[in-house]
């Protein structure tokens, strides 16, 4: 397990009909909309004059500023489904899935060719107590990890500005250790 890196903001091509009414887009196509989608943002990132030319989406001659000053932004799908999953190995770097039960993560990553440095985040359901219950915390992180989890997120409960940074301390301590 790596601590301290993010996800950003994970991507995901959305599943409630009734939001895309409200937008006035097409439901049923979001999945090859999203694919495009991908495709033009990996294209736009870390290049100051990018083009690209697809279904949905086209550019050119445009300037992005500020641009990335990494050759390659991690990009990461979020999702709970099989499809979901595919798309993060065709269009990202990994993936963040919700919602799935440690069993179904497994069964779903191990259908999947997961290659290496692909990551999968998952986050811990409720908030731990690193100072107070380390050994809570450690199963809460390790059912994670045997979940197939390659980075965790976990969120603690402080009284103070002092003990946030306590516990944030202690949760890198035990995250290190796994």
């Amino acid at each position: 397990m790596r601590t301290g890196r993010s996800t950003g903001s994970p991507l995901g091509v959305g599943s409630l009909g009734a939001e895309f009414d409200l937008l006035g887009a097409d439901f049923e196509n979001r999945g090859a909309r999203a694919d495009d989608a991908l495709r033009a943002l990996r294209a736009a990132l870390s290049c100051q004059v990018p083009a690209y030319q697809g279904e949905f989406y086209s550019f050119k001659d445009l300037v992005v500023e500020p641009h990335a000053v990494q050759q390659h932004v991690p990009l990461w799908v979020g999702g709970r489904t099989q499809r979901s999953l595919r798309r993060a190995l065709t269009y990202a770097d990994g993936w963040v899935p919700f919602g799935l039960t440690p069993d179904r993560l497994r069964e779903l990553s191990e259908r999947a060719d997961l290659p290496d440095g692909f990551e999968i985040a998952l986050g811990v359901d409720r908030p731990v107590d690193p100072t107070g219950d380390a050994e809570g915390t450690v199963r809460a992180l390790t059912r994670l990890r045997d979940a197939g989890a390659t980075l965790l997120s976990a969120s603690v409960s402080a009284r103070s500005a002092e003990h946030y940074c306590e516990q944030l301390a202690a949760l890198k301590d035990l995250a290190s250790a796994l």
